[in-house]
């Protein structure tokens, strides 16, 4: 699967869009209540916790409402008393079936162990048919006591998946024509909708599309890895939820609200609102932050929280506010974050272990009421970051910016580049081998050049000059890239000359589709139609939206 998405806005503070509160269509419930988050750590492959449907409400701390309680029968002996909801398996790891679950604060005796993968072997609950119980031992998930003499148990051989025939393949929106069907999920004042594109034709084309929600006021489009879900913001100033629909129109759900995360500032002359939100790896959970907005004035700033919204669960918060940082990163693996501050970068496993200070940088003067943190980008196999950091005063005709290599917790300076990057990030190429960026030297004449170059800048190609330059970035073949100017888009490569088209429009975003296709929003006003093109120009309408428009774009 191909999948690319360009952030084209950066850093800093971001105010929530005015968002009103319409119902949904389709199967979901347009009225709900969620119970408050849990606290947890981490959700690894190796560890987790449960998601029952009837789990106890458990609530954060400070709060006041009370934890469920569990009535327990004193233990002697080896014991271990569950943190969270917790699930209980056959054997010791996730791969292993689960047999039921242990509500939070419930104490079992320990009866043997695994040292490999570190869980406990419990004896199994009256409500749980054995004849093995197994609970993760991590120390997020389970508090063990009187583990001294504690065996090492057998474990049972890994369960293996029985054969099955060959099924029919069925056709879907996400997947209808294998390597042939793309997305494009897109969120206007109509309401949310998806579009399935053929890739076979060039460029794409739309096939029938499908209006997922008919609130006025969603924002943050985002299609899951896999194609198959398309999650969203929805809300006011006064409050947001976090929510998700598939992208067949078969229903969805909301999963947290704004009013269920805490308050850092304790003050009531500010809200708490869902900020930035990402799909990790599994397509099965939403990572997400959340700022304070003032309610007497303007203004807005993060929390610095990180948290964990499963489809089939409650969210938890994986880093407490004041422990991320103002924009989050998280790794192609789900394993790793980086959190960008004003003064530093931090990298941090998602399980809360191996916090490092990467990279520290002076304050930059951004000349203006927000405060820059750098973008960030994970290149390669996804074991390598990249990103580059703003002069302390970008305002001086001689200003640059640092290009750092982030491997194994330490940043390595690569190169730099000369002007302003505050508005204008750099984007390397997925591969990590090229970058692109707008070079601004504020020398009173608002010319821009964008700019190709290798990792380090050096090879630098002034590629075009103008007024009001961007870039889209590079496909995911690591040749082209995409970027507009003043009545134009065009497509790039270093050492060929552009393709451009002129536009008597305006272009507001623009995404590759895959390696020879991408879309674009090209209009004025209230309307604007989604544009697909090709390497040698040609476009055609996709959709047309009313009102301000996000979109997102998939494809397999």
């Amino acid at each position: 699967m191909i999948r690319t998405r360009y952030i084209v806005f950066i850093i800093g503070i971001l105010f929530v869009t005015s968002l009103a509160c319409n119902a949904f269509a389709g199967n979901v419930k347009p009225e709900f209540e969620l119970p408050p988050p849990t606290f947890v750590t981490t959700l690894t492959p190796a560890t987790e916790a449960t998601v029952p449907g009837a789990a106890p409400t458990v609530t954060l701390p400070g709060t006041g409402t009370q934890v469920a309680e569990n009535t327990a029968v004193p233990i002697t002996g080896p014991f271990a008393t569950v943190l969270v909801d917790l699930n209980v398996r056959t054997g010791p790891g996730v791969q292993y079936d689960r047999v039921g679950f242990l509500l939070q604060g419930e104490s079992v005796p320990i009866i043997g162990r695994d040292p490999l993968s570190g869980w406990w072997k419990i004896q199994c609950p009256v409500t749980i048919t054995g004849p093995d119980c197994w609970i993760s031992g991590g120390a997020q998930y389970a508090q063990a006591s009187n583990t001294e003499s504690v065996p090492v148990a057998a474990v049972p051989p890994t369960p293996t998946v029985p054969p099955t025939a060959t099924p029919t393949p069925t056709l879907e929106p996400a997947t209808q024509a294998a390597g042939g069907t793309g997305l494009l999920a897109y969120a206007d004042n109509t309401g949310l909708w998806v579009v399935p594109l053929n890739l076979g034709q060039n460029p794409p084309t739309a096939g029938t599309p499908i209006q997922l929600a008919t609130d006025a006021d969603i924002s943050q489009p985002i299609i899951s890895p896999d194609g198959r879900k398309v999650a969203f913001l929805r809300g006011n100033n006064d409050s947001n939820v976090l929510g998700y629909m598939n992208t067949d129109g078969s229903g969805g759900d909301f999963l947290v609200t704004s009013r269920s995360v805490p308050n850092a500032s304790g003050s009531s002359d500010v809200t708490v609102l869902l900020d930035q939100i990402v799909w990790l790896p599994d397509s099965q959970s939403l990572a997400f932050s959340s700022q304070l907005v003032n309610r007497v004035g303007p203004g807005a700033a993060p929390q610095s929280d990180l948290w964990i919204a499963p489809l089939n669960g409650s969210p938890q918060a994986r880093f407490a506010a004041g422990q991320g940082g103002h924009r989050f990163n998280i790794s192609p693996d789900g394993a790793r974050v980086l959190f960008s501050l004003p003064e530093s970068l931090v990298q941090v496993n998602m399980d809360g272990s191996n916090r490092q200070t990467v990279l520290t940088f002076a304050f930059v003067n951004t000349a203006s009421e927000y405060a820059y943190v750098p973008v960030t980008q994970w290149v390669g196999n996804g074991n390598v970051a990249v990103t580059a950091v703003s002069g302390q005063d970008p305002w001086q005709a001689n200003t640059s910016a640092s290009l750092y290599r982030i491997a194994n917790a330490n940043a390595l300076v690569q190169g730099s580049l000369p002007g302003n990057i505050l508005f204008n990030p750099v984007q390397w190429s997925s591969d990590g081998s090229k970058l692109v960026y707008v070079r601004f030297v504020p020398d009173g004449t608002n010319q821009q050049t964008l700019i190709l170059a290798d990792s380090s800048g050096s090879s630098a190609q002034p590629y075009r000059t103008g007024q009001n330059l961007r870039s889209f970035g590079w496909n995911p073949a690591n040749s082209q890239v995409l970027y507009a100017g003043e009545g134009f888009f065009g497509v790039g490569q270093a050492g060929i000359n552009p393709m451009e088209v002129l536009i008597p429009v305006g272009l507001s975003d623009a995404q590759w589709l895959n390696n020879t296709a991408y879309v674009m929003s090209l209009g004025t006003g209230n309307v604007w139609n989604l544009t697909s093109g090709n390497l040698t120009g040609d476009t055609e309408i996709v959709a047309t939206a009313t009102g301000s428009v996000q979109f997102d774009v998939w494809s397999p």
